[in-house]
């Protein structure tokens, strides 16, 4: 890609207490490299997708994704099948999208990448046709996800704050989800309730947690993870797991890889889902599937995990 000359910046302005400030950062940096740089902002994530829209069609030499995971799924939707390039200012809690590509922080660092760095192609998972870059999950994650939201709304939008609700949120999760998966590769995985279903394609999430699967996942799979329905004891145990990078080991929980699944839970209502930490509704069956060279992300020429394209 050549030295990027005309960016559109789609900017969540409510990601971080110093969003404004770090985004007029970045647009200064930009234009003293030479850019024409153009800022979509809205503070109403409901607005994003618009946002993503109008800056996909007017096809700039490229998009950035200013905010969190969320803000980035929305925008890595928008250009999926285009040629447009996606750039990321990481704004969010956790940037795993970020952190999984190397990605800098500091807009400074930021601008001098989007104007001179290359667009690389990057894998995404599917679900029912929308793209995630991270995972998408339902069950106790669901249930995490929503007291998370309300949480940060109450406390303000801090690591420790999303920490302490989730593990408030697993103790008292009733999630019990009659679970039905049929994969492309390895057949049947699972037929029984589950607490919890989480599909990812982020290594970097599953090595974290000490899973095997994150080389599989990194060499082109989506990695797959089923928690059987347990108690509040075994949640904590699950917990503390994950924490200490042993969660595969315990006998309630299922890892596994495959380029394709069908998920279907065995109820009529429509399935609360959470895709790269943004909740939604969609009916059951869900279909995954892996997405090599889904997308073109401007990154540095050596990423810290390399990915299959």
């Amino acid at each position: 890609m050549p030295a990027a000359r005309r960016i559109i910046i789609v900017a969540n302005s409510k990601s971080g207490s110093t969003a404004a400030n770090a985004l007029d950062q970045l647009i200064t940096a930009l234009r003293t490299r030479g850019a024409e740089v153009e800022a979509l902002t809205t503070e109403q994530p409901a607005q994003l997708s618009a946002l993503a829209k109008k800056a996909c069609e007017s096809k700039p030499d490229v998009a950035v994704a200013f905010g969190g995971d969320g803000t980035v799924n929305t925008l890595a939707n928008a250009l999926a099948g285009s040629t447009v390039p996606m750039g990321i200012a990481p704004r969010g809690t956790f940037n795993y999208v970020a952190k999984q590509y190397g990605l800098p922080e500091s807009p400074e660092d930021i601008a001098e990448l989007l104007t001179t760095g290359s667009a690389q192609p990057i894998a995404a998972g599917e679900v029912n046709g929308k793209l995630f870059l991270n995972n998408c999950s339902f069950g106790l994650y669901t249930d995490v996800i929503e007291a998370r939201e309300r949480h940060k709304a109450q406390w303000g939008r801090y690591r420790l704050v999303a920490v302490i609700s989730a593990l408030a949120t697993a103790l008292r999760s009733t999630a019990r989800l009659p679970l039905k998966l049929a994969g492309a590769e390895n057949g049947t995985h699972h037929h029984g309730r589950a607490s919890l279903f989480f599909a990812g394609v982020n290594p970097r999430q599953f090595a974290d947690s000490g899973f095997e699967i994150s080389d599989a996942v990194a060499a082109g799979a989506l990695g797959f993870v089923v928690v059987d329905t347990i108690s509040a004891g075994r949640i904590v145990k699950m917990i503390a797991g994950a924490a200490a990078g042993t969660v595969e080991q315990l006998q309630h929980v299922t890892a596994f890889t495959d380029t394709a699944l069908r998920a279907e839970v065995l109820r009529r209502r429509p399935l609360k889902v959470v895709i790269d930490g943004e909740l939604l509704r969609m009916n059951s069956p869900l279909q995954f599937n892996y997405r090599a060279a889904a997308l073109q992300l401007v990154m540095p020429a050596s990423p810290q995990i390399a990915v299959a394209t």
